[in-house]
């Protein structure tokens, strides 16, 4: 199984999940320290891993910002991962699984880093 990263509204920062409790209906996650620390489902945003992987190798998840670069466009054209599995930006829409490692790169998130959308 993909393992998800949530957001966590207090902390404003995402951490990978490490476990998911549905009796207790939190996620569980281990912080820099190596504690264990859970978070109810109420307090996060659960952001899906899509399985692809950018240029870099690193894991495109549900709300990640991607840049896109290619010869194709003049600038670089960046856009928010979403459900479906593409990434959208103003009149482009990009496939994941055509373009997996290719040009693609993660560069944040809609939580963490919305100033990086302010052109988009």
């Amino acid at each position: 199984m993909l393992k998800p990263k949530i957001f966590v509204i207090s902390k404003r920062k995402t951490y990978n999940v490490e476990y998911i409790s549905f009796d207790d209906k939190s996620y569980g996650v281990a912080k820099e320290d190596g504690l264990c620390e859970e978070y109810d489902f109420n307090d996060v945003f659960l952001m899906a891993n899509t399985g692809f992987k950018d240029k870099n190798g690193k894991y495109m998840f549900e709300k990640d910002i991607v840049e896109y670069r290619n010869s194709f466009f003049k600038e670089a054209i960046r856009g928010v991962v979403n459900s479906n599995k593409k990434i959208v930006s103003n009149n482009v829409i990009i496939n994941l699984e055509e373009y997996e490692g290719n040009g693609l790169e993660v560069i944040g998130n809609i939580y963490e880093n919305k100033e990086l959308l302010k052109n988009e």
